[in-house]
């Protein structure tokens, strides 16, 4: 999976010549931002819940800056009723622009990545820090999208570490076997060491790290039932009963 970079899009040019002003483009979206927000706070409190509810069916287009405004607006007049529509519009609004930014991520890990972009928005909008979300949404969500996918990145390699053990370390050390015996047990370790990587790498994240298989799957870019095929071969390889990964 190739680590996503702050250099893979090109970042807007929001200064002139001089540094001292925003680009023609940068100052063209603000506007478009202001003039939507503006609509906003001048809306009476019924026609702008309506307003909101198009959005939500996708009947009115509207930019994610103006819709984080609101949040915080509704937020700093306690209109729980208001922020919670006003979020859900802007979920809707957003979701498309989140989700293409994690296209290198599995299915779950997309939609684990959106829900987390938005949990920790709207704990900055309740903490009046969503000035940058409120200007330059898309550049806000990539800065998120970029911490998260390293964060993860980070885990699953720690994780990967952890697999592989020095020469004089006991696989079993890794494995959480239900076999009682301790020759058993010592059995075990050796099957185990004869395993393809395919399958140890697995059988020792499922039983001893507890990843679920879908975690699993993620990290070796299969789909899950690849991953339980997995599972039940290394179980009955090592003579494990193979049939309680269902």
């Amino acid at each position: 999976m190739e680590t996503p970079k702050e250099t893979d899009e090109p970042k807007p040019d929001l200064r002139g010549a001089a540094g001292s002003s925003l680009s023609p483009q940068a100052a063209r979206h603000l506007a478009q931002v202001e003039s939507e927000a503006a609509v906003f706070t001048t809306m009476a409190p019924d026609a702008l819940r309506t307003r909101l509810h198009e959005i939500i069916a996708g009947a009115t287009p509207y930019s994610a800056e103006a819709l984080v405004r609101l949040c915080r607006l509704a937020h700093e007049r306690r209109d729980r009723r208001m922020m919670n529509l006003a979020a859900a519009a802007l979920v809707k609004v957003a979701t498309p622009l989140l989700l293409s930014q994690a296209r290198a991520l599995g299915r779950e890990d997309r939609e684990d990545q959106v829900q987390s972009i938005f949990t920790q928005l709207i704990s900055e909008i309740r903490a009046g820090r969503s000035a940058h979300a409120e200007r330059f949404f898309a550049a806000y969500t990539k800065r998120r999208s970029i911490s998260l996918f390293r964060k993860r990145r980070a885990t699953m390699e720690g994780m990967h570490q952890r697999l592989e053990p020095a020469e004089n370390v006991d696989p079993l050390d890794y494995v959480a076997s239900p076999v009682p015996s301790h020759g058993a047990r010592v059995w075990v370790a050796k099957a185990i060491k004869k395993l393809p990587s395919k399958l140890k790498a697995p059988f020792i994240q499922y039983h001893r790290l507890g990843l679920t298989q879908e975690e699993i799957a993620a990290h070796h870019r299969v789909d899950v039932r690849t991953v339980r095929n997995w599972l039940k071969e290394a179980a009955i390889a090592v003579g494990l009963k193979g049939d309680d990964h269902d």
